[in-house]
């Protein structure tokens, strides 16, 4: 079985490296002609850093990214509604981690491997 995956961003590189990891043959199709930094950062939630550390990423990831000690949540007139500590001794056991804008080096296509190593 060979899969094809639409798009070369975080979402279907992740799948591409899932498939891959799983033994599945996969194609990761993008209209892109490179992938070049944009100049943004991100913020990946527990969930997601949890995918992408499973799937071999968290010393790439620890590289350039900051992890989250709380996710807090304030009213709109700036009160605190709610804090949440994040990592090994926090409710949120997978700490959220933020890139540095314009930082790809933990991008998931740094990971992927073409067919052969390439």
């Amino acid at each position: 079985m060979k899969v094809l995956v639409a798009g070369g961003g975080i979402g279907g590189l992740t799948a591409a490296l899932s498939l891959q990891k799983a033994g599945i043959e996969g194609a990761v199709h993008e209209a892109a002609p490179e992938i070049l930094p944009l100049g943004v950062g991100i913020n990946i939630l527990p969930h997601a850093a949890r995918e992408l550390i499973e799937l071999g990423l968290e010393e790439e990831i620890d590289k350039s990214a900051i992890r989250t000690a709380a996710m807090s949540y304030h009213t709109a007139a700036g009160a605190l509604a709610i804090s949440q500590p994040c990592g090994p001794s926090g409710r949120i056991q997978v700490a959220p981690v933020v890139s540095e804008p314009g930082r790809a080096s933990h991008h998931p296509a740094r990971s992927f491997q073409a067919p052969g190593g390439r």
